[in-house]
């Protein structure tokens, strides 16, 4: 198949009239952070045992990857209030709510629960859990609860617990979207800002209670996160010529270190370094598309691909990963630096890791992406059984 052919389906499909590949590229930086955080965290189980590599500088910078996700949730917050944006600043017609939640049903619910499924049977046939043992994490990761339920990471799939954060703020994002009302910009930038402070406060300040009601992992941690992706918005839809024209150098020195500050204060419950990684998070979202650099890199056509599928990447990277490193251990050697150890396992992992993630993708996530499949499916079958 030629590679134009892989391209393409490979490709998104986008529901909306545009399509924004800075945005897939600044998913491929979340989910790359993401990968090598938690190949990282899997090679310290297998190989550490037997040398102590956590002194070494890759191994700290990597130890940071898990900024990845707070990206995530900021990528998120800019996409849902889009919509909602445009609607309250240039009095278009409004949202349906019910096409809304239902869209992002159709959407993700379908790789999310096929993929759950697929590892409690892996749970179940080949490690050997009790069907009594492993059920109960089952159903409460399938409805987003685990995390609240049993204030641990899921026994089937440990990442989703970003997931059950991502639900939570879909449910309230038309509410939060509210704020575009205000027509006047200061007050509404104002507000913004203000709530986004207020949560990094609140969190830092109440985090014995937040602990107590097990809602560590969960919107009373992360919200501000999304709200920087909503305050994004609002510049990126009042100021779009100005957003996207004059593209500069020196955006890319505040690009890069911006980037770089991502990883350095990626330190929660330390009140100026999250108030520092809130600017860098915000400017790293400006710089995606005002510098010159940054921009041609991040709009990538497969950096972009890559950024795009980062869901069933994300979905299936942990256990893959968790189960590749322990066969991969024979080739781990103390003599090496973590480096050369590390590069080798990244050599001969992730492309196992991408590649089945790139199928899954194509057969399961990307089919989804047609906001019309349901009424489609629908129809084939009622021709198949009529």
């Amino acid at each position: 198949m030629r590679e134009n052919s892989i391209g393409q389906l490979l490709s998104r499909k986008t529901s909306g009239n545009f399509f924004l590949p800075e945005i897939d590229g600044f998913r491929f930086f979340a989910i790359a952070t993401v990968l090598l955080y938690h190949l990282n965290t899997h090679l310290s189980r297998v190989f550490y045992g037997s040398s102590d590599f956590s002194n070494s500088i890759l191994h700290k910078i990597i130890s940071r990857g898990s900024v990845g996700v707070d990206v995530f949730f900021a990528i998120s917050g800019f996409i849902l209030a889009l919509p909602f944006a445009h609607q309250h600043l240039f009095a278009k017609q409004p949202i349906s709510l019910k096409s809304y939640y239902l869209r992002r049903i159709t959407r993700l619910e379908p790789p999310y629960v096929i993929s759950l499924i697929v590892f409690l049977l892996v749970h179940v046939i080949l490690l050997k859990f009790a069907w009594g043992e492993v059920l109960p994490h089952f159903l409460a990761s399938l409805f987003y609860i685990h995390s609240i339920v049993y204030d641990s990471w899921s026994t089937i799939n440990p990442v989703t617990w970003s997931l059950e954060v991502e639900v939570q703020f879909y449910l309230l994002a038309p509410f939060l979207a509210a704020c575009f009302r205000i027509t006047d910009v200061v007050w509404r930038r104002g507000l913004l800002i203000g709530v986004i402070l207020i949560s990094i406060l609140h969190y830092n300040l109440n985090y014995e209670m937040i602990e107590t009601l097990n809602l560590r992992k969960s919107i009373f941690m992360h919200l501000h996160q999304f709200l920087i992706g909503f305050l994004f918005a609002d510049f990126f839809l009042t100021d779009w010529n100005e957003i996207l024209k004059n593209r500069s150098y020196r955006f890319d020195i505040v690009g890069v270190s911006s980037l770089t500050g991502l990883l350095i204060f990626n330190a929660p419950f330390h009140v100026l370094d999250d108030l520092v990684f809130s600017v860098c998070l915000f400017l790293s979202l400006v710089c995606l598309f005002k510098g010159r650099l940054i921009n041609t890199f991040f709009t990538q056509r497969w950096v972009v691909i890559i950024g795009g599928m980062c869901y069933s990447i994300y979905l299936l990277h942990y256990a893959l990963i968790a189960f590749l490193a322990t066969h991969t251990k024979i080739w781990f050697f103390t003599e090496w630096s973590y480096a050369a150890n590390f590069g080798l396992q990244f050599l001969v992992i992730v492309p196992v890791v991408l590649g089945v993630s790139a199928i899954f993708f194509a057969v399961i996530e990307r089919p989804c992406m047609d906001k019309d499949w349901p009424s489609q499916l629908y129809n084939r079958l009622k021709t198949i059984f009529t």
